[in-house]
């Protein structure tokens, strides 16, 4: 992926998406905004790939889906 090689975001996309949607949807509790927040989510994962370190990538890509679900949750609240 950080090689640029969009079939392997793909991959990752599609292996994770179930279990992503359900963290962003226990926090955000409404199914249009979880999918809404889940398309974002893949975004900054895709963002942040550089970032990487190599330590436990499907605890880094759920801190990335919790963070970003709390930011929109707090963000509804205002």
């Amino acid at each position: 992926m950080l090689a640029g090689d969009d079939h392997a975001f793909r991959l990752l996309v599609e292996q994770n998406k179930v279990y992503l949607f359900r963290i962003v949807f226990s926090v955000l509790k409404n199914e249009k905004e979880a999918e809404d927040a889940l398309q974002e989510v893949f975004l900054k994962i895709y963002d942040s790939l550089p970032q990487y370190e190599n330590q436990g990538f499907k605890t880094w890509i759920s801190r990335i889906a919790v963070n970003h679900a709390i930011d929109r949750r707090r963000k509804e609240l205002r």
